[in-house]
């Protein structure tokens, strides 16, 4: 196993004897040097393997950055109204109307945090080897992005009525100005699910990677409750957008299922890599913390 592999070639660094009382007091990964990373060899023979083990981490720093400097542009040149920083619910258990910050900035926050992550992570102590693994984290990530993809296909390849019609049976709200019924709860249901998203990525900041990888136990902020906030809230997100602000329809539960089943089959492997690299601590941690499974 990968977690097997990680906690075999890598020696941790101990924490101080008088912090013992305390196991996961503070995180004990260490860096590794990038000529020590470099210098392993891919456990595989798979071309793809050996391909991704190849890849340098400027390489993924500079993907990174011209997201950042792309998306970044495309994204300030949006931002002309104030409905694009907050927007005004009506909610009845507040008896009046209550500012919130918009989904898409949260969005945006959410993004760059990724990107700033990419640029500033140290280095794992061992490279993910295993295909199935890396495969399925990148589905997983992209899922989301699924059904924006094939509207945007259709709209430049095939053209109306297709697109205009995949729009419709999208049905993303229209009186989501009006912020009544169900539109409420979807709107609110994601702006709580991006800020869970936003606290996990601005603690796990130097640390974050979208295949399995152990670089540091993290255990404060969100950490300290839950042992993958980034995935709860990404699942609370594509509900409340899924079921709540889109059309309904059974394709979307199917949808929002197999998204989830992602996430948790990537939780599951990301706490077998930490158990086998940070032995102890890890099992503390994770008896004072909660997960679906």
């Amino acid at each position: 196993m990968l977690g097997d592999q990680v906690a075999d070639e890598h020696h941790m660094a101990q924490p101080p004897q008088e912090q013992q009382t305390d196991p996961i007091a503070v995180p004990y990964a260490r860096p590794v040097a990038s000529d020590d990373v470099a210098a392993q060899s891919p456990p595989s023979d798979n071309e793809l393997i050996q391909l991704w083990w190849r890849l340098p981490d400027w390489f993924f720093r500079s993907v990174g950055i011209s997201f950042f400097v792309l998306y970044g542009g495309w994204r300030v040149s949006r931002y002309d109204a104030f409905s694009d920083l907050a927007i005004k619910l009506q909610l009845p258990l507040a008896g009046s109307d209550v500012w919130v910050p918009a989904p898409g900035l949260l969005v945006d926050i959410t993004y760059l945090l990724i990107v700033a992550g990419f640029c500033l992570r140290i280095q794992p102590l061992r490279r993910v080897s295993d295909l199935k693994m890396i495969v399925v984290s990148m589905t997983g990530a992209l899922f989301p992005f699924l059904p924006l993809v094939i509207g945007g296909w259709l709209t430049m390849f095939v053209g109306n009525p297709p697109a205009r019609d995949y729009q419709l049976f999208i049905g993303f709200a229209e009186e989501a100005r009006s912020m009544q019924g169900k539109v409420v709860l979807g709107v609110v249901l994601n702006i709580v699910a991006l800020l869970i998203e936003i606290w996990g990525y601005a603690y796990l900041v130097r640390s974050v990677s979208i295949v399995p990888e152990a670089r540091e136990l993290k255990v404060t902020g969100p950490y300290r409750l839950v042992r993958h906030p980034i995935y709860l809230g990404q699942i609370i997100a594509q509900i409340a957008v899924w079921l709540l602000l889109a059309r309904w329809h059974p394709i979307w539960l199917l949808f929002v299922g197999a998204f989830a089943t992602f996430q948790l089959i990537r939780g599951r492997w990301e706490d077998r890599v930490l158990e086998a690299a940070f032995g102890e601590p890890y099992r503390v941690w994770k008896k004072r913390t909660f997960w679906f499974i």
